[in-house]
């Protein structure tokens, strides 16, 4: 991964490419990590008619920002095809001028 971008107001800027890996990696078992923290998923997802268990496919990077708690509430999983699957990670940007105001952003990996 490239370094972020930086500024005088020391702000990090991350693309949707800097921040998701390249590749989906599953165990070929449903529920396969009892116990862990596993975001939304929409409906089962399978791989060649077998149902899978998602390996969060996202830079660590994330968690110098978010807990893992916030960034799996933020996650969601769904399958759109056989054998496909988009990766939604919606985030907020707060304004640094009035700390008050934010922006919502969905980044989507098919």
């Amino acid at each position: 991964m490239r370094e972020p971008e930086s500024n005088i107001y020391n702000i990090s800027k991350f693309t949707a490419h800097d921040l998701f890996l390249s590749e989906l990696f599953f165990i070929d078992l449903e529920e396969a990590l009892p116990g862990s923290l596993l975001p939304e998923i929409t409906k089962p997802l399978t791989f060649n008619s077998e149902h899978i268990t998602p390996l969060i496919p996202l830079n660590d990077i994330l968690l110098n920002y978010l807990t893992p708690e916030d960034l799996i509430s933020r996650l969601k999983f769904q399958a759109i095809k056989a054998n496909r699957v988009r990766v939604t990670l919606n985030l907020s940007v707060q304004n640094k001028q009035d700390n008050k105001s934010s922006e919502n952003y969905s980044l989507i990996k098919d």
